[in-house]
Formats: C-alpha cells, sequence, structure tokens
C-alpha cells in the first residue's frame, strides 16, 4: 500500500496501460449489470402491479357478467310470461292495450278498433284460436310499418290480413285501415283430442 502520492505514481507508471483498461472495462461491466438489475427489479414490481390491477379488474367484470347475464334471463322470462298469458288469456283487452302501448311507441295514432268474433284455426297441426281486429292508425308511412314490425314482435303469430294505406285527410302523414288475425292459445291437435 502506498504511502504517500509519490509512491502510488510510481507504482500506477509500472502497470501497463492494458490493465488500466480492463479494470475500467469491468467496471463499466459492473455498473451496467448493476443499473440492468435495478430496471429489472422495477419491471417486476411494475409487473405485479399491474396483475394485481388485471385481477381485481377481472373479477369486477365477472360480477358485472353474471349480474347482466340474471339481468337478461330475468328479462326473457317476463317476456316468455308475457306471451305465455297473452297465448293462454285470449281476451280483447290485452290485445288492445298492446297495440295501444305499441302505437305510442312507435309514434303512431291509433284510431278506430273493432274486433271480430275468434274462431278456430289449424296452422301444420296446430290449433289456433284466432282473433280478427280491424284498426285504423295515422302517421308517416314508416312509423306505420314499424308499428306492425313491433306488434309481430310481441305477437309471434300475427297475420296481417290486408292493409289499406292512404295520404291522411290532412295531407300530414299518411292512414292505414289495417285488418290483423292474432292467432292465440296453441294447441296441439293430440292435446285437443285430449280434452274430449
Amino acid at each position: 500500500m502506498p504511502k504517500n502520492f509519490k509512491e502510488l505514481q510510481d507504482q500506477l507508471s509500472q502497470i501497463k496501460l492494458w490493465a488500466v483498461v480492463a479494470v475500467l472495462g469491468v467496471l463499466a461491466l459492473l455498473a451496467f449489470n448493476g443499473y440492468q438489475a435495478k430496471v429489472y427489479w422495477e419491471s417486476r414490481q411494475e409487473i405485479q402491479a399491474m396483475n394485481y390491477q388485471m385481477d381485481q379488474i377481472a373479477q369486477s367484470l365477472r360480477g358485472t357478467v353474471q349480474y347482466n347475464s340474471s339481468v337478461q334471463l330475468a328479462n326473457r322470462t317476463h317476456r316468455l310470461q308475457q306471451l305465455d298469458g297473452l297465448f293462454h288469456h285470449p281476451q280483447s283487452d290485452e290485445l288492445l292495450a298492446m297495440m295501444s302501448s305499441t302505437a305510442r311507441l312507435t309514434r303512431v295514432s291509433l284510431g278506430s278498433v273493432s274486433t271480430g268474433d275468434p274462431g278456430v284455426k289449424v296452422i301444420d297441426d296446430v290449433n289456433y284460436v284466432s282473433q280478427p281486429m280491424n284498426l285504423t292508425v295515422k302517421g308517416s308511412t314508416d312509423d306505420i310499418y314499424r308499428f306492425l314490425y313491433a306488434l309481430h314482435q310481441q305477437a309471434p303469430v300475427l297475420l296481417v290480413a290486408s292493409m289499406n294505406l292512404s295520404n291522411s285527410e290532412d295531407m300530414v302523414g299518411s292512414s292505414a285501415d289495417i285488418n290483423l288475425v292474432f292467432y292465440l292459445s296453441p294447441q296441439t291437435k293430440s292435446d285437443a283430442q285430449g280434452e274430449d
């Protein structure tokens, strides 16, 4: 170990340049590896934090998906119960209420409505109670067609027997006289024979 600066200088002058370069290279390599280790450690901590956040988000989404699925199932069940009620309780009041709410939603004005006598109609070996209805609606032509489409969505077994579309008397929009037939209370022929 040198005792003063002069001795250190003498010892260093005896060392060749390549040794100094080698020592500096090793120090640079150690510094670089230390920096890489620090970056790796910080990245690993960030990845762990992001994985934790993703797990939290995934758990939150699972709860939302389960909630949405149960809400959709409840909505479908309610819709099926409404349709089942419509099929098995063919009351004109329910059909009129359905037409009235559909007219309101599709922006058509529901005019006169009359019901015909119910009958029985056989379609593909299924007996239906047929309920004819005649109605007058006013609105734009597009809204009248939307009304019929929405009505068909609520009562899937529906026939538009005839429709007379014309300009309304006030020349604003159109007017339509529509003859509808609702097919209600489906029963297979074997079920109908079993009740006799």
